[in-house]
């Protein structure tokens, strides 16, 4: 089920859940590597769901609610759709991140550490995309799961592809783990694959400058806009 939160008016509750910058990720990445800390990722399933919320919200119920259909039906939960259902989630998971023991970093608040004496955990949070980085990261997965958090989690183990970023390791020669790397290879073969879909034409093989321009040429002015956009963001 999906709100259409703009039918209902504006609320004074802030909106959005926190997302960790890409810089972060990068500096948690890093300090994994310093540490010799193992990376573990995870998606929360249907997120919004573990909150409730604080919007005063009802519906109708149709045929699909069997029994209670034609009734009014309150809403408890923080369904998608809702304005503030994704800080009503972020809240939610806050709260339990801290009854674990964990504090939010000052250079990112969507970093959170643990102290465990001689090295710290980090983990990363987009709003339900989790990275941990820990001696040993199941141990937050399996708390998660377990009472009386109850988080059902999917995609539990290395993070081969995060946030648009491919993270794998080469090299095994250098040293015996081999190096962390993060690329962007998954992401521009998805971007090209888009870009044919849209438009109906397959990317040229030219210098940069000159893909911009054909790209523009051949696009709406708003889309061209939006191109040139991202020619200057990196994205």
């Amino acid at each position: 089920m999906v709100l259409s939160g703009q039918l209902t008016p504006p609320s004074n509750d802030k909106a959005y859940s926190g997302i960790v910058s890409l810089e972060g990720v990068r500096t948690v990445l890093f300090l994994a590597e310093l540490n010799e800390l193992q990376l573990c990722a995870a998606d929360i399933a249907q997120a919004y769901l573990e909150a409730n919320t604080r919007e005063k919200l009802a519906i109708v119920g149709g045929p699909e609610f069997g029994e209670l259909s034609g009734h009014t039906l309150i809403l408890i939960k923080a369904l998608y759709g809702a304005r503030t259902s994704g800080n009503r989630f972020a809240e939610k998971l806050a709260d339990d991140l801290l009854n674990l023991g964990f504090f939010q970093c000052q250079y990112d608040p969507a970093i959170w550490m643990k102290d465990c004496g001689d090295h710290y955990e980090y983990l990363c949070t987009w709003v339900d995309d989790l990275l941990f980085a820990s001696k040993d990261p199941m141990w937050l997965m399996k708390a998660l799961q377990d009472k009386p958090y109850g988080y059902t989690l999917k995609g539990v183990g290395f993070p081969s592809y995060y946030l648009g970023a491919d993270i794998k390791r080469v090299d095994k020669d250098v040293v015996d783990k081999g190096v962390l790397t993060k690329g962007s290879t998954t992401y521009v073969k998805r971007s090209l694959e888009n870009y044919e879909r849209i438009v109906g034409l397959k990317p040229l093989r030219k210098s940069h400058n000159q893909c911009i321009l054909i790209i523009t040429q051949s696009l709406t002015p708003l889309m061209s806009w939006i191109l040139m956009a991202d020619k200057f963001t990196g994205l």
